[in-house]
């Protein structure tokens, strides 16, 4: 893990680069909405960026389904297989299982690509990188 500052003070940016690791992606957000103490030591609140790096294991349609709301979307199918599962997401019982994350797409480009994407779009003023196989605990 890697923390470096700018952003919003006392906003958190945890980014995480994913390719076609849905399994354990799920399992690394889960562990995340689960950590308590965020509100200690200066951290107000906290956003996690999931930046997806050309996933084609279903990963957009599945995070939206989850209530994962999408930064951006890369290109019109993306954009429309999101809100379609979105729209079947079973309403707002979904739209909490992961509040603090946000969707961003790109076409495949690697980790440090995915990185660099995610800090773009991130608010926080600590940065944090984690890969999409990390469970915290």
């Amino acid at each position: 893990m890697v923390a470096w500052a700018r952003g919003e003070e006392g906003v958190w940016s945890v980014v995480i680069p994913t390719h076609n690791r849905l399994p354990i992606l799920v399992k690394c957000l889960r562990a995340l909405e689960q950590q308590v103490g965020h509100t200690q030591a200066g951290v107000r609140r906290y956003e996690v960026v999931v930046v997806d790096d050309g996933s084609t294991d279903g990963t957009v349609r599945t995070l939206a389904a989850m209530g994962v709301g999408s930064l951006e979307c890369g290109g019109e199918g993306a954009a429309r297989e999101a809100g379609e599962a979105a729209a079947h997401s079973g309403g707002a019982a979904a739209a909490v299982a992961f509040p603090h994350v946000r969707l961003l797409q790109q076409q495949h480009g690697g980790a440090t690509a995915a990185r660099n994407h995610g800090v773009g779009a991130a608010a926080g003023s600590t940065m944090v990188f984690i890969d999409s196989d990390m469970v915290a605990s």
